[in-house]
């Protein structure tokens, strides 16, 4: 039987089996792994290595369209930028392979109507308007050279609206399931300021958690 033949049968079987072709429209679920945000920031640690915080801004936000910097793209011009509350950090050694482990917690996504973000000065970084806050699963920052991969899932826990560029913005439609985070940091040790003296730079993408209509169609359950 040609091909064409096969296709059509199996377009009329999947048309008789509810669900297994669904009529969902775009609008009915929230794309998967589709890249949410870019964003930069530093690691900052206790001396002992016991525990550290998370300061940051945002190059690129999915659905905020134009520049998000007032001027050259810095942490000093950057409009949204980003806190975690205070993690424990531990670590599990595997021969050339070590693991560190953050406890879960909380970060929060600020906008600045005047940008001034300074690694020496984590307060600058949350001294904006509150946007956004998630509630992260443990992460994980497994090193095996000169760069680090860090990994966890975020659940978004409240967001307000937002007004920029005279447009307004929630991240409940933004990102409304949360985010998955695969940042890229570097093992060289910077200074940090305060009770983190250590600081470690790092960057990379969020990617948004689609509901499960995006794989299972709107009669999932």
């Amino acid at each position: 039987m040609p091909v064409k033949g096969h296709i059509v049968i199996w377009l009329f079987a999947a048309s008789a089996i509810p669900g297994l072709i669904s009529p969902a429209k775009a609008t009915d679920r929230d794309p998967a792994s589709k890249v949410s945000d870019h964003c930069v920031g530093r690691v900052l640690v206790s001396a002992d290595f016991s525990s550290g915080e998370v300061i940051g801004y945002y190059s690129f936000l999915d659905g905020v369209p134009g520049s998000i910097f007032s001027g050259t793209p810095s942490e000093a011009t950057a409009y949204f930028t980003l806190r975690s509350d205070t993690f424990s950090v531990q670590s599990l050694m595997n021969g050339p392979v070590t693991a560190t482990l953050a406890d879960p917690g909380t970060f929060t996504i600020y906008l600045n109507a005047t940008p001034g973000g300074n690694w020496s000065n984590p307060d600058s970084f949350s001294s904006g308007q509150p946007i956004a806050t998630f509630l992260r699963s443990e992460a994980m920052l497994t090193n095996a050279g000169p760069t680090a991969l860090v990994m966890f899932s975020a659940t978004l826990v409240s967001g307000v609206d937002f007004t920029f560029q005279g447009r307004t913005y929630n991240f409940n439609k933004l990102v409304p399931n949360g985010i998955t985070h695969l940042f890229t940091a570097s093992n060289t040790v910077l200074t940090g300021t305060g009770t983190f003296p250590l600081a470690f730079a790092l960057a990379g993408s969020n990617l948004a958690i689609g509901s499960k209509l995006s794989a299972l169609g709107p009669d999932a359950k």
